[in-house]
Formats: C-alpha cells, structure tokens, sequence
C-alpha cells in the first residue's frame, strides 16, 4: 500500500490503548495487530526457519517496510532481555492472542500514541528503543494499533499479494 492509499488519521481522534485481551480471536484485532502479532510469532524461536524468515521478508516489503524483519527480530529478542520468565509466544497459525501478546500489543499501542506526542518515554528497559523504532515504522508505513483498516478481512485477505 503505498502512502496516498492510507486513510488520513485526524489530529482530533482521541488515541486509547486499545483493550486486547487473553484468548482474543486474531480476526477481532485490526490489520496492525494481526500483522504485528504474526511478525513477532514468525520471528519467535520456533519460527526460526529460512522459509518463513523469507516469507516475513516480503511481507515487509509488500508494506514498503524492508526494515520491518530487522526491526522485529530487534523486538523479540530485547523481550527475551527484559522478561525474566519465558513468554507465552504460540505458532503464527494460533487464531487466538495468548496474555503475553495481548500486553505486547498494549504495550506497542500505547508507545504508538506517545510517539505522536511530545515527550520522551523513560528508555531504561532494553524493550523501549526496539519498541519504540518498530512502533514509529510501523506509523510511517501507515499502520495504527486500534483502527480497523480492513473491517471485512482478517490478516490473510488483508496481506497484499507476495510474489
């Protein structure tokens, strides 16, 4: 998609985390989370395989957002610094957010309303800088945490075409 494609976002709309939850139906979350989700999923140890590597690859370039794997990888692996106890991250196809996620995407929600803002976020867990870089492409390919860009269409549908 490229940029003039995107729907406008208005200064006016108020920025809330969205409520993600536990058990969450992936096709009940809009395009940025279901996208997000599956990225982080792939990226996850158990995904490690040059197949999907290259298949999440051009996924990101199909979002005019070759940087994007780079910018996951950084993500899952700073989670995995700052989590003590072994996140509950399931195989891509799992249809439903485990807890985990669920915070993963309140957590990426709420860095995507501050980076719109003035302010700075206190940087001390090694998550934030992965976070907040990831958070901040994600805007700049025109995706948004909480808006449903594709209302008719879960992930798949939603994907443009990979060749």
């Amino acid at each position: 998609m490229k940029p003039l494609e995107r729907p406008q976002i208005s200064r006016h709309e108020t920025r809330q985390t969205p409520p993600y939850r536990d058990g969450q139906s992936m096709n009940d979350l809009g395009f940025c989370e279901q996208f997000t989700v599956w990225a982080v999923r792939t990226q996850w140890p158990h995904g490690e395989n040059t197949e999907e590597t290259g298949l999440i690859d051009d996924a990101f370039a199909a979002l005019d957002l070759p940087e994007g794997c780079h910018l996951v990888a950084d993500f899952t692996k700073a989670l995995k610094q700052t989590v003590s106890r072994p996140l509950v991250i399931p195989e891509p196809t799992t249809p439903r957010l485990t807890h985990d996620e669920a915070q993963m995407l309140r957590f990426l929600a709420g860095l995507q309303g501050l980076a719109q803002c003035e302010g700075t976020p206190c940087l001390a867990s090694p998550a934030w800088r992965p976070a907040l870089r990831l958070v901040i492409a994600l805007n700049a390919a025109g995706l948004h945490f909480g808006r449903r860009w594709y209302e008719s269409a879960s992930f798949p549908e939603a994907l443009p075409q990979l060749h």
